[in-house]
Protein backbone atom coordinates (compact mmCIF):
# COMPACT_ATOMS: atom_id res chain seq x y z
CA UNK A 1 0.00 0.00 0.00
CA UNK A 2 1.53 3.25 -1.15
CA UNK A 3 0.82 6.67 0.30
CA UNK A 4 -0.86 9.07 -2.11
CA UNK A 5 1.66 11.57 -3.54
CA UNK A 6 -0.73 14.52 -3.61
CA UNK A 7 -1.08 14.79 0.20
CA UNK A 8 1.28 17.35 1.74
CA UNK A 9 2.04 17.95 5.38
CA UNK A 10 4.91 19.19 7.49
CA UNK A 11 6.50 15.78 8.00
CA UNK A 12 5.34 14.08 4.80
CA UNK A 13 8.78 13.14 3.59
CA UNK A 14 9.94 11.64 6.92
CA UNK A 15 6.63 9.78 7.24
CA UNK A 16 7.01 8.33 3.72
CA UNK A 17 10.54 7.12 4.57
CA UNK A 18 9.34 5.57 7.84
CA UNK A 19 6.38 3.95 6.00
CA UNK A 20 8.73 2.40 3.42
CA UNK A 21 11.04 1.07 6.17
CA UNK A 22 8.13 -0.45 8.12
CA UNK A 23 6.63 -2.00 4.99
CA UNK A 24 9.97 -3.67 4.19
CA UNK A 25 10.29 -4.88 7.78
CA UNK A 26 6.78 -6.42 7.70
CA UNK A 27 7.60 -8.23 4.45
CA UNK A 28 10.84 -9.59 5.96
CA UNK A 29 9.06 -10.77 9.12
CA UNK A 30 6.28 -12.44 7.11
CA UNK A 31 8.89 -14.33 5.07
CA UNK A 32 10.70 -15.45 8.24
CA UNK A 33 7.42 -16.59 9.79
CA UNK A 34 6.45 -18.59 6.69
CA UNK A 35 9.90 -20.21 6.69
CA UNK A 36 9.65 -21.04 10.42
CA UNK A 37 6.20 -22.65 9.99
CA UNK A 38 7.51 -25.07 7.37
CA UNK A 39 8.13 -28.59 8.63
CA UNK A 40 8.08 -32.09 7.24
CA UNK A 41 4.27 -32.24 7.48
CA UNK A 42 3.54 -29.21 5.27
CA UNK A 43 6.52 -29.10 2.92
CA UNK A 44 9.04 -31.31 1.16
CA UNK A 45 11.51 -30.99 4.06
CA UNK A 46 12.74 -34.26 5.61
CA UNK A 47 11.51 -35.02 9.17
CA UNK A 48 15.07 -34.77 10.52
CA UNK A 49 15.07 -31.04 9.68
CA UNK A 50 12.14 -30.32 12.01
CA UNK A 51 13.32 -28.14 14.87
CA UNK A 52 10.54 -29.06 17.27
CA UNK A 53 8.95 -32.49 17.14
CA UNK A 54 5.14 -32.51 17.40
CA UNK A 55 3.92 -33.80 20.81
CA UNK A 56 2.79 -37.42 20.98
CA UNK A 57 -0.89 -38.07 21.52
CA UNK A 58 -0.35 -39.51 25.03
CA UNK A 59 1.66 -36.50 26.25
CA UNK A 60 -1.19 -34.03 26.08
CA UNK A 61 -1.05 -31.61 28.99
CA UNK A 62 -4.25 -31.34 30.96
CA UNK A 63 -5.26 -34.97 30.44
CA UNK A 64 -7.36 -35.90 33.45
CA UNK A 65 -7.13 -39.69 33.11
CA UNK A 66 -4.17 -41.66 34.36
CA UNK A 67 -2.83 -44.94 33.03
CA UNK A 68 -4.30 -48.20 34.21
CA UNK A 69 -7.69 -48.94 35.75
CA UNK A 70 -9.97 -45.94 36.02
CA UNK A 71 -11.80 -45.04 39.22
CA UNK A 72 -15.27 -46.55 39.33
CA UNK A 73 -14.50 -49.05 36.58
CA UNK A 74 -15.51 -52.65 37.46
CA UNK A 75 -12.69 -55.14 38.02
CA UNK A 76 -12.07 -57.82 35.44
CA UNK A 77 -11.41 -61.11 37.24
CA UNK A 78 -11.88 -64.71 36.33
CA UNK A 79 -14.63 -66.52 38.26
CA UNK A 80 -13.36 -68.63 41.18
CA UNK A 81 -13.15 -72.40 40.91
CA UNK A 82 -16.02 -74.37 42.43
CA UNK A 83 -15.22 -76.27 45.68
CA UNK A 84 -15.40 -79.64 43.86
CA UNK A 85 -12.70 -78.45 41.40
CA UNK A 86 -10.17 -77.79 44.18
CA UNK A 87 -7.68 -80.64 44.62
CA UNK A 88 -5.90 -79.39 47.73
CA UNK A 89 -7.12 -76.72 50.16
CA UNK A 90 -4.34 -75.11 52.22
CA UNK A 91 -5.32 -73.38 55.48
CA UNK A 92 -3.37 -70.53 57.12
CA UNK A 93 -4.03 -69.46 60.72
CA UNK A 94 -2.43 -66.85 62.98
CA UNK A 95 -1.10 -68.02 66.32
CA UNK A 96 -0.54 -64.47 67.62
CA UNK A 97 -1.23 -60.84 66.66
CA UNK A 98 1.17 -59.68 63.90
CA UNK A 99 1.35 -56.17 65.45
CA UNK A 100 1.62 -56.64 69.20
CA UNK A 101 2.22 -60.38 69.56
CA UNK A 102 -0.89 -60.77 71.74
CA UNK A 103 -3.34 -63.64 71.84
CA UNK A 104 -5.82 -63.84 68.95
CA UNK A 105 -9.31 -65.36 68.80
CA UNK A 106 -10.46 -67.08 65.60
CA UNK A 107 -13.45 -65.36 64.01
CA UNK A 108 -16.36 -66.73 62.04
CA UNK A 109 -15.56 -64.64 58.95
CA UNK A 110 -15.21 -66.04 55.43
CA UNK A 111 -11.46 -66.41 54.79
CA UNK A 112 -9.72 -64.41 52.11
CA UNK A 113 -8.92 -66.80 49.28
CA UNK A 114 -6.16 -67.07 46.67
CA UNK A 115 -6.72 -69.81 44.12
CA UNK A 116 -3.63 -71.17 42.43
CA UNK A 117 -3.41 -73.41 39.36
CA UNK A 118 -0.35 -75.65 39.00
CA UNK A 119 0.45 -77.27 35.67
CA UNK A 120 1.88 -80.50 37.03
CA UNK A 121 2.41 -84.07 35.80
CA UNK A 122 -1.33 -84.44 35.57
CA UNK A 123 -3.00 -81.72 33.50
CA UNK A 124 -3.63 -79.24 36.32
CA UNK A 125 -3.80 -79.06 40.08
CA UNK A 126 -5.92 -76.37 41.72
CA UNK A 127 -5.12 -75.38 45.28
CA UNK A 128 -7.00 -72.84 47.36
CA UNK A 129 -5.08 -70.95 50.02
CA UNK A 130 -7.41 -69.71 52.78
CA UNK A 131 -6.27 -66.87 55.02
CA UNK A 132 -8.37 -67.18 58.15
CA UNK A 133 -9.34 -64.15 60.25
CA UNK A 134 -8.46 -63.68 63.93
CA UNK A 135 -9.35 -60.86 66.29
CA UNK A 136 -6.77 -59.32 68.63
CA UNK A 137 -8.35 -58.14 71.87
CA UNK A 138 -5.38 -55.94 72.71
CA UNK A 139 -5.31 -54.12 69.32
CA UNK A 140 -9.06 -54.39 68.77
CA UNK A 141 -8.44 -55.32 65.13
CA UNK A 142 -9.12 -58.23 62.81
CA UNK A 143 -6.08 -59.77 61.11
CA UNK A 144 -5.69 -62.39 58.39
CA UNK A 145 -2.96 -65.01 58.32
CA UNK A 146 -0.11 -64.40 55.89
CA UNK A 147 0.62 -66.68 52.96
CA UNK A 148 4.03 -67.23 51.37
CA UNK A 149 5.19 -64.61 48.87
CA UNK A 150 5.52 -67.35 46.27
CA UNK A 151 1.75 -67.91 46.48
CA UNK A 152 0.85 -64.19 46.55
CA UNK A 153 2.73 -63.52 43.31
CA UNK A 154 0.35 -63.49 40.33
CA UNK A 155 0.99 -65.06 36.92
CA UNK A 156 2.59 -68.21 35.61
CA UNK A 157 5.73 -69.27 37.44
CA UNK A 158 7.66 -72.53 37.28
CA UNK A 159 7.12 -74.94 40.15
CA UNK A 160 10.77 -74.38 41.15
CA UNK A 161 10.03 -70.68 41.67
CA UNK A 162 12.35 -69.37 38.92
CA UNK A 163 11.20 -67.10 36.14
CA UNK A 164 9.52 -68.88 33.23
CA UNK A 165 11.87 -67.16 30.78
CA UNK A 166 15.08 -68.55 32.34
CA UNK A 167 14.83 -71.95 30.70
CA UNK A 168 14.31 -75.45 31.99
CA UNK A 169 14.53 -75.95 35.77
CA UNK A 170 17.23 -78.42 36.76
CA UNK A 171 15.98 -81.98 36.50
CA UNK A 172 12.90 -81.11 34.44
CA UNK A 173 11.79 -84.17 32.46
CA UNK A 174 11.87 -84.44 28.70
CA UNK A 175 8.41 -84.83 27.17
CA UNK A 176 7.23 -86.51 23.97
CA UNK A 177 9.65 -86.07 21.07
CA UNK A 178 12.45 -84.90 23.41
CA UNK A 179 10.68 -81.58 24.16
CA UNK A 180 11.50 -80.19 27.59
CA UNK A 181 8.47 -79.87 29.86
CA UNK A 182 8.18 -77.21 32.54
CA UNK A 183 5.99 -77.32 35.56
CA UNK A 184 4.26 -73.94 35.69
CA UNK A 185 2.00 -72.52 38.31
CA UNK A 186 -0.55 -69.75 37.81
CA UNK A 187 -1.29 -67.73 40.90
CA UNK A 188 -3.90 -65.07 41.47
CA UNK A 189 -4.48 -62.71 44.35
Amino acid sequence: MDMPANIRCRNCESLRREFAILTAKVATLEAELAKAKKNSANSSKPPSSDIIKPPRAGDRPGSKRKRGAQAGHPRHERPPFAPEEINRPVEYHLSQCPDCGGKVTPQNITPRVVQQVDLADKLTEVSEHRRHACFCRRCQKTYYAEIPAKVRRAGLVPAGGASASRGRPAGAPLGPGGVRQRKLRKTAI
